[in-house]
This record gives structure tokens, C-alpha cells and sequence, in this order.
């Protein structure tokens, strides 16, 4: 992988938003069970960012009538 510093600038993005990372596991490694990976890129006009946040699933309670 080729890494290469980038000014980058505010005025110069182009499109954000959040993205299903299909395959996080082959450039992150095993990821833990009860673990997803949220991810946000960034389209600049010189470069594309992808930033990768774990966050750890939360259980839906279900609401149960009395």
C-alpha cells in the first residue's frame, strides 16, 4: 500500500457520507463478534478518504406488554 501526505481542504470536498464496508475484514483483520465497523468517506478532489470506527452493537430491547 502506498501511502502519500496530502493537503487537504474543506473547500475542496466534493461528497461525505456513510458506507457499507464489504470486505473491512481483509484490510482490518478478524473483527470481534458483537463489534461493527462504521464508516465514513470522504471524496476530496485530490484524494478519497475512508475512515473506520468500531462501535460495539447495542441489543434492541424488546418491549414485552404486561
Amino acid at each position: 500500500m502506498c501511502v502519500q501526505a496530502v493537503n487537504l481542504s474543506v473547500s475542496e470536498l466534493q461528497m461525505y457520507g456513510t458506507v457499507k464496508w464489504l470486505n473491512a475484514s481483509d484490510a482490518l483483520g478478524k473483527i470481534k463478534k458483537g463489534v461493527e465497523i462504521l464508516t465514513v468517506v470522504f471524496i476530496f478532489k485530490s484524494a478519497v478518504v475512508l475512515l473506520a470506527h468500531e462501535r460495539i452493537k447495542t441489543k434492541k430491547k424488546s418491549k414485552v406488554p404486561k
